[in-house]
């Protein structure tokens, strides 16, 4: 939900309130109510014609993603073929696994105008040309995806999140040590 629709149901939610404190007064008896309604006939049906207005857009208003966001759709000569994007990430996944010195990761789709953008997030081994070890995911990742999906990848981000260390059969993550010098 954008800033205007929320704006929008705030001043929906007011009107609602201050119109079922104006019933409430007229099921009670209150005799100023009448008073309003012979003064102000056409405003209070304009205020109603548009709260009808705003009622019928929350009614149909989808709040979050839609389905199509969350999906990519390739046409065919026999139809539409929707993929998703969870099923994207498990092949990019698949993928990396193939690539060896990377450990953990996590991907991330986006769809974009001339195809879909995915990021990946790795751990990687220690001792690796980590620049040859990026493109390598990279260009097996694209081929990979655009190979088994017929989707055009526009690019492939990695982003080296550790790195990990093998101490007695034991993989560790590597953090940086602070040292603190006094002179």
């Amino acid at each position: 939900m954008n800033a205007f629709d929320r704006l929008l149901l705030f001043l929906y939610s007011l009107a609602t309130a201050i119109l079922s404190v104006m019933l409430g007064a007229h099921i009670f008896g209150f005799g100023w109510l009448n008073g309003l309604l012979d003064f102000y006939p056409y405003e209070l049906l304009v205020g109603i014609v548009l709260l009808l207005a705003v009622s019928l857009r929350f009614l149909f208003l989808r709040s979050g993603k839609t389905r199509e966001q969350q999906a990519i759709s390739h046409k065919t000569e026999l139809g539409d073929v929707r993929i998703s994007f969870q099923t994207i990430e498990s092949l990019t996944e698949r993928a990396v696994r193939l690539v060896k010195g990377i450990n953990d990761l996590k991907t991330k789709v986006r769809l974009s105008e001339s195809g879909i953008r995915i990021a990946i997030r790795v751990t990687v081994d220690p001792d690796l040309e980590i620049p040859q070890l990026t493109s390598t995911v990279q260009q097996k990742v694209k081929d990979y995806v655009e190979s088994t999906t017929g989707v055009t990848v526009e690019n492939v981000v990695v982003y080296v999140s550790d790195v990990v260390k093998s101490q007695a059969g034991k993989k560790m993550p590597v953090r940086p040590r602070v040292e603190s010098r006094v002179e």
